[in-house]
């Protein structure tokens, strides 16, 4: 079967069958309008089992998985991995600032731009003490990590993950494209950034120094998990 073909099968697999359970559901419950929706507007009770996140975007999937096929299929010159174009465009950032000697402006510029999100949260944070909040915003709820980085370990206080560059930079520094190395990029990106989001959070990081591995930890620095909220039981 030419890949074409096999990746247009992949993707309408794939949204057919995020397409049965709500085919084969009862219509799902509409609650009442409320005041000041537009006339007409409802919204769908979502119930357990019955609703994928995906009703009505199923194509878009369809289409995001025949990438994800495309792109794992593309081993000509080297085993290309989902987020190699994010990885190439930070790696061509990280050298251009490096050439011009503005890495530390790259990092603030970089730290700048983020400093609506970092702002609420730590608004956020001292409002609640929860210091957990940091590494949520840090890694969890935002695309510029999980897309980067396909896997993230979470534990309370901390996040580990392997530093993604290095599968593109070997090649990029064979073509000589780049002559940064993945070590330098933890140094002097990866490191000074999350530090710079630790101090507008208004909490402190401890981040891991370079490892052979790959492996970066960053810890919340003096961390002191919240207790829980229990409630009394009252006969």
């Amino acid at each position: 079967m030419p890949f074409k073909t096999f990746g247009a099968v992949i993707a309408l697999s794939i949204g057919a069958a995020l397409m049965l359970p709500a085919m084969a559901a009862d219509p799902a419950p509409v609650s009442a309008e409320k005041p000041g929706k537009p006339a007409g507007a409802e919204s769908k009770q979502k119930t357990l089992g019955r609703y994928s996140g995906w009703e009505g975007k199923e194509r878009d999937l369809g289409l995001v998985m025949n990438m994800v096929v495309k792109t794992m299929n593309d081993n000509d010159a080297y085993q290309h991995e989902v987020n190699d174009a994010l990885v190439k465009h930070h790696l061509t950032g990280m050298q251009f600032a490096k050439n011009k000697g503005l890495v530390a402006e790259a990092v603030q510029h970089e730290v700048d731009t983020e400093m609506p999100m970092l702002k609420r949260v730590a608004k956020m944070i001292e409002k609640s003490g929860d210091k957990e909040m940091a590494l949520k915003a840090v890694f969890d709820q935002t695309t510029c990590h999980w897309q980067l980085v396909l896997d993230t370990e979470s534990a309370p206080g901390m996040r580990r993950y392997r530093s993604p560059f290095g599968n593109v930079l070997t090649q990029t520094t064979r073509l000589g494209q780049n002559d940064i190395t993945e070590k330098w990029i933890h140094e002097n990106w990866t490191t000074p950034r999350f530090m710079a989001y630790a101090k507008v959070l208004g909490v402190e990081f401890d981040v891991s120094p370079w490892q052979d591995d790959g492996m970066i930890t960053v810890k919340l620095k003096n961390y002191t998990p919240a207790p829980k909220q229990t409630s009394a039981v009252t006969n």
